[in-house]
């Protein structure tokens, strides 16, 4: 807050003036009436600064500012008052005033005007006192800077040399300062030539060849250069060399600093090299890693493919890890389960615990030797009927992984099928024999044939299994429901057509028909045999291939004629579900050995040691180790150095609950093995689990070292004076600085991804999306074409509600955005109010009456008033705009004298010039006019305002004339009057000598006496009034003027004494009638006490106060009041009000302030300048 002192002698106007200020935020105003109050106060309290009125009471703001500056006091002074004279602002701008600004206008931007002009002040002192203590500061600054630094004037001579420089070159300050002939660079280049500081004053890029990297900052120039000292060692020195400024902004010199920086260069030489190592390195596991990526996504969805095929099977599916505990199964296994029970219920148990009977009969062992070899098995088994009824199951068990994979269909009704099929063949050839025997019941047996045959139909017909007849000749003489169904074909179409390898009805595999074909001719010659075939494949009635598995049986006599029946399966469900766990096991596989990254695999045993069961080829290569030595030992074995560590304890918990875990740097020091490896643990089964690991150690160095100079910017960040904010390329806040949570109040914690500041800062959703486009518009294009995100202005709003006009800019880098702010609230605000009051000032200059111009410093007109165009014959401005100022004076002799005047000061106030319009006319003005400067404070033209007096002077001419002749009728009229008067005192003296006059007429003569008086004194009194400032002001020595005038009154017995002498008054001429009435007065009222009458004169630091005093009865408290209005009074009533008049002509007062009964006293107050001291010779 800035503390400031407002001085008015209108309250009213301060109360306003601190209400304005303060509510800017900025300001603590307080205020007093007068300046001796504010002398008092900033006595007692520091401000910041004062603003002052002018016109005072006691003390004027001149005055005021004058004792301020006396007591050595500089705070920023800015004088604000109504009264516009030129000379005023003058004489505050000589006092030491930083401003004078004029009160009038709109209220708002005049108090704006103030605010800017106070801050300004303010500034502006605090710049001058910080530019005394840094001038102060800088040689001791240079002295002690620890790079060698030394520093040359324009003329190359030495104006610095710092103790580095001394201890580099063994040359003392004192030899080197002054010199010059390139004298600084014969101890560093041991010869005379330019060095960076020489070529900031003389740029010579031909010169600057002779350095490397040469950098170009905003006038600063940095390169690198090598010095052979005198040990004949060669040293690498960055250079630095910048301008130095006086105070108007020109350069007087430059300043260069050495730094050696040999060690740097071979540090930063051998980390480039490394850098380029580890840009490759980490290229090449990107690529590597985005390998790893792809197989995993193919092993992702061979996962998914897997699920699906297992969810959408019809057989039974599980798969089971090494151990036979199950890992996952599908919902037609869980049918086999009691009911009720859920995946989640079995997954993880044994197959022995989950079904006894499995481990009856060598059953398990022949599971375990498919997990080992590899080699599949199918096998029919009939389950315990005590637990599942009556139910026949064809288990066929494959390799998946490391596991088991095992398909179960439930065959039962096909055996049910199979075994009346049998018992209906058993019974045919019994009623063969029997009819063989028996002929005379032929008709019984055939009566029972056709009921078995329909017995067979309806129950093959029911079935979705396939089931076909064929006869010797291979002719189709029935085909199932089923097949017809499936395959898309018609009975009619089928029946009695002959099966061959070109002409096949089923529409089986041209590669698979000699399958069918061979176990046809082996159940043929081996009847009641049933013979399995191979999985063959066919053809649906879409075109879709489908695996079929099945039997052949030959019956002699089956439905009368002899022939094959052949009942099958669709299991293309479980041969797709098969095929895909072996392509997804192969890809696995695959994926392990072509893996970039390390691989380490572990069993979890019931003791809970992990054993290390094997590594992949590149666990090899990183390590830089054979792994099947410790193959079968435990992990602390195998790698002791984890012992102790979390990582045994977490690979457990991985490998016996699933999940994952991470270490992006776990460091291993141990053995043959050291370094820092990026690892990730995942559960490959229950109780088993892989650790995937890559070596980091050169990405943990880089990142080290990017961490450090991280943080470096991070604290450079810290420290900078603007809101500065860092966002990561997913939308996250990484980093806030101080000034950010100041200027916006924002936390961390309220501020945790983009989304979050773009719903706070810009609560409007309209303005919302509007910013969020042109913002991410601006950081693609910069990633684009690399250059830095430009300046944009948006209104922000703060936690606590407030907007701000805000500047952001930004810079974009590989991982984050670095953003910046710049809070332009108040510019913004002083640029609105500059902006409606150039509005008014543009509407006032249209309004004006006055012609109000602007020139360039070709002397052309840039900027006219309308009513300045049509004064001088103009119909429009932009008819003016262009011309020479010249054009507008009637005599063109009078622009050298007018330019030489305003030459003189810079300013012309009430400066007479004659115009002439376009028709000829001429039209005296009065003008006031200056120097105009840019917002630089360049010179950029005149400005002025002139203001038609032409009118005005007619007027005055006719009033001069006019007063003439009232001067000469009032002169002759006084004359007749006093005439008149003398016979009216004759005809008064004749009437008082008439004997025996009455009482009553005496007293009509003494009324008619009186009168007269008073009107002589009237008549006196006009004339010294018509006279009253005719004349102008000269100096008068106030002795000589109180001694005439007491020698023009009946002293009697009164003494007169005058203390003080040599001084003299600058007034009217008519001032010694001040002290004429002064005595007279006394001498009149002043009653028989009346012995004395003092004149004093004392100097109040530089005003003059004369006292006249005297020891009378003194004046009545209730008249004191009315002295000097016009008419008040025992007499004429004329003469103190004619004083007063006399005096104030030349800025003197005059007051009254004796005690009633101690004599009358009177205070004349004359200001600085209007006195002087005269010695007397």
């Amino acid at each position: 807050m800035l503390s400031v002192l407002y001085v008015d002698d209108e309250s009213g106007l301060l109360d306003i003036g601190k209400i304005f200020l303060e509510s800017l935020g900025h300001f603590n105003i307080d205020t007093v009436t007068s300046a001796l109050d504010a002398l008092s106060l900033m006595s007692q309290k520091w401000y910041d600064a004062v603003v002052s009125d002018y016109q005072m009471p006691d003390m004027d703001g001149i005055e005021l500012l004058r004792r301020v500056r006396t007591s050595g006091n500089d705070i920023p002074f800015i004088l604000f008052t109504g009264r516009g004279r030129e000379e005023i602002a003058i004489q505050a701008l000589n006092e030491g005033a930083d401003f004078y600004l004029q009160k009038g206008g709109d209220p708002a931007s005049q108090f704006t005007e103030l605010a800017y002009k106070i801050r300004q002040a303010i500034n502006r002192r605090s710049a001058e006192l910080a530019l005394k203590e840094s001038e102060k500061r800088l040689s001791e600054i240079i002295n002690f800077l620890p790079d060698a630094t030394f520093a040359i004037d324009r003329s190359g001579r030495v104006i610095a040399w710092n103790l580095a420089m001394e201890e580099l070159t063994h040359i003392s300050s004192a030899d080197i300062m002054g010199k010059g002939d390139r004298e600084h660079s014969l101890p560093i280049y041991g010869k005379r030539r330019k060095m960076l500081a020489d070529l900031i004053l003389e740029p010579d890029e031909a010169f600057l060849k002779n350095y490397r990297f040469v950098q170009s900052e905003g006038g600063h120039l940095i390169a690198e250069s090598t010095i052979f000292w005198n040990n004949g060692r060669p040293t690498t020195v960055m250079a630095k060399a910048s301008p130095l400024y006086d105070q108007k902004g020109e350069v007087v010199g430059a300043i260069e600093s050495m730094r050696d920086i040999t060690n740097r260069v071979s540090t930063e030489e051998e980390l480039r090299a490394a850098n380029e190592r580890i840009i490759a390195s980490e290229q090449k596991l990107r690529d590597q890693y985005d390998e790893l990526l792809r197989r995993e996504k193919e092993l992702r969805e061979s996962k998914e493919q897997l699920q699906m095929f297992m969810d959408s099977a019809s057989d039974a599916f599980t798969i089971w890890d090494h151990d036979l505990n199950l890992i996952d199964l599908n919902k037609n296994a869980l049918g086999y389960l009691p009911p009720g029970t859920r995946k989640e219920d079995v997954t993880g148990r044994n197959l022995v615990d989950l079904l006894p009977e499995f481990g009856q009969g060598g059953q398990c062992e022949r599971f375990l030797d498919v997990i080992r070899t590899g080699v599949p098995f199918t096998s029919v088994e009939k389950m315990p009927e005590d637990r599942f009824g009556t139910c026949w199951l064809t288990i066929r068990a494959f390799r998946v992984g490391g596991g088991l994979g095992v398909s179960t269909n439930d065959i039962t009704s096909m055996k049910e099928v199979e075994d009346k099929l049998k018992d209906a063949n058993e019974e045919l050839t019994r009623d063969k024999e029997e009819l063989k025997r028996h002929v005379d019941r032929l008709g019984t047996s055939q009566a029972a044939l056709r009921v078995s045959e329909e017995k067979f139909r309806a129950f093959t017909e029911c079935l979705s299994d396939f089931t076909t007849i064929t006869d010797r000749d291979r002719r189709h003489t029935y085909v199932s429901p089923s097949v017809l169904r499936l395959m898309g074909l018609d009975a009619e179409k089928i029946l009695g057509t002959v099966c061959t390898s070109d002409d096949n009805p089923l529409k089986i595999h041209p590669d698979d028909y000699h399958k069918i074909i061979s176990c046809s001719e082996q159940a043929s010659h081996d009847p009641g045999k049933i013979v399995n075939i191979p999985i063959f494949r066919s053809l649906d009635r879409d075109g879709r291939t489908l695996y079929i598995e099945g039997s052949f049986v030959y019956l002699p006599d089956l439905l009368g004629v002899q022939g094959l029946l052949f009942h099958g399966r669709d299991v293309t469900d479980r041969i797709l579900m098969e095929k895909a766990a072996q392509e997804s096991e192969a890809r696995y596989r695959n994926v392990i050995v072509s893996s970039p990254y390390g691989m380490h695999f572990y069993e979890l045993r019931p003791d809970r040691s992990l054993i290390f069961t094997g590594a992949n080829p590149s666990a090899d290569q990183i390590l830089r180790m054979s792994h099947i030595p410790i193959v079968g030992k435990t992990l602390e074995s195998a790698f002791p150095a984890l012992a102790g560590t979390e990582v045994p304890e977490q690979y457990r918990h991985v490998a016996e609950h699933g999940g994952t875990w991470q270490s992006e740097q776990l460091s291993y020091q141990g053995g043959s093995i050291n370094g820092v490896f990026a690892v990730t643990a995942f559960q490959t089964s229950p109780g088993s689990m892989a650790a995937m690991f890559v070596d980091v150690t050169e990405r943990k160095r880089t990142e080290d070292a990017l961490l450090d100079r991280e943080e470096q910017f991070r604290q450079l960040i810290s420290m900078m004076p603007v809101p500065i904010c860092l966002i990561g390329n997913n939308g996250t806040f990484q980093y806030i600085n101080n000034k950010f949570q100041q200027y916006f109040s924002y936390t961390v914690d309220d501020l945790r991804t983009l989304d979050d500041w773009w719903t706070r800062a810009y609560p409007d959703e309209e303005y919302r999306r509007k910013v969020i486009d042109v913002w991410m518009t601006a950081v693609r294009e910069s990633k684009l074409s690399g250059k830095d995100i430009e300046p944009m202005e948006f209104k922000v709003t703060c936690k606590d509600g407030m907007v701000k006009d805000v500047i952001i800019s930004g810079m974009v880098f590989d991982q984050f955005t670095c953003t910046t702010f710049i809070d332009i609230t108040e510019r913004k605000r002083t640029e609105d109010a500059l902006q409606q009051s150039e509005r008014k000032k543009r509407t006032m200059i249209d309004n004006l009456i006055d012609l109000v111009y602007e020139a360039d410093m070709d002397g052309n007109f840039t900027m006219v008033s309308p009513s300045g165009a049509r004064l001088l014959g103009f119909s429009y401005p932009a008819e003016m705009i262009g011309l020479p100022i010249s054009r507008m004076f009637a005599n063109p002799e009078d622009v050298n004298a007018f330019m030489k005047a305003l030459s003189k000061t810079g300013s012309l106030s009430g400066y007479p010039m004659a115009l002439r319009s376009r028709d000829g006319t001429v039209h005296h003005v009065v003008s006031n006019n200056r120097f105009a400067y840019d917002d630089r404070g360049a010179l950029k033209g005149v400005e002025g305002v002139l203001h038609d007096v032409t009118e005005l002077r007619r007027v005055e001419n006719a009033l001069r004339m006019a007063n003439r002749k009232l001067t000469l009728l009032s002169g002759i009229t006084r004359h007749d009057i006093k005439n008149q008067l003398l016979v009216l005192d004759g005809n008064i003296y004749l009437g008082r000598s008439v004997p025996n006059v009455p009482e009553r007429m005496k007293q009509l003569i003494d009324r008619a006496q009186g009168a007269s008086e008073a009107i002589s004194r009237q008549i006196d009194f006009t004339k010294d009034y018509e006279e009253l400032g005719v004349r102008s002001a000269v100096w008068q020595d106030v002795i000589a003027l109180a001694w005439n005038a007491a020698a023009a009154l009946p002293m009697r017995d009164v003494k007169l004494v005058i203390q003080g002498t040599g001084l003299e008054l600058f007034a009217d001429p008519l001032v010694e009638k001040v002290f004429y009435n002064l005595m007279d007065n006394s001498l009149r009222h002043g009653g028989g006490k009346l012995t004395t009458i003092t004149i004093s004169m004392i100097d109040h630091g530089g005003d003059l106060e004369i006292t006249y005093q005297d020891d009378g009865e003194g004046i009545a408290a209730a008249d004191k009041g009315k002295l000097f209005t016009k008419g008040y009074g025992k007499n004429t009533g004329l003469g103190l009000f004619l004083s007063k008049e006399i005096l104030s002509i030349t800025g003197i007062s005059i007051c009254e302030n004796g005690e009633p009964g101690r004599g009358a006293r009177f205070e004349i107050k004359v200001p600085s300048g209007a006195w002087r001291s005269v010695s007397r010779g």
